[in-house]
């Protein structure tokens, strides 16, 4: 369809010890989506972050990246958090544009954001 209203769907999140879900908030209008993401934290226990459990019809036909995003990173504050998403749904996170990894301990978090793309 051209649009659809803002809806929410629960996600899921590795890297992180206890794996934290995140609900993910999302809108699609002519082919544009946006999606916010909230409240992701926990303690790092791997050096890569994935979100996985979008739906399907928000998949872009093409890898979408995003950012700079701000995060902390063992506890540490990072101002060059990047992120993609797949073309079958699934979006990681990395420490900077280069696809930099995470420390796989300590606090690591990443803070409010939306990011818009087009599906096509």
């Amino acid at each position: 369809s051209a649009s659809s209203p803002a809806a929410r769907h629960a996600t899921t999140t590795t890297g992180m010890a206890a794996n934290p879900n995140v609900t993910a908030y999302y809108s699609c209008t002519n082919g544009k989506v946006v999606v916010a993401l909230f409240n992701l934290s926990g303690t790092s226990n791997a050096t890569t972050v994935t979100i996985t459990g979008f739906p399907a019809s928000i998949w872009p036909t093409q890898t979408q990246t995003f950012g700079p995003l701000i995060a902390t990173d063992n506890g540490a504050y990072i101002y060059t958090c990047y992120g993609s998403l797949s073309t079958s749904g699934v979006m990681t996170l990395y420490t900077t544009a280069a696809g930099a990894a995470w420390t796989g301990s300590g606090t690591k978090a990443l803070f409010p954001h939306q990011h818009v793309y087009s599906l096509a």
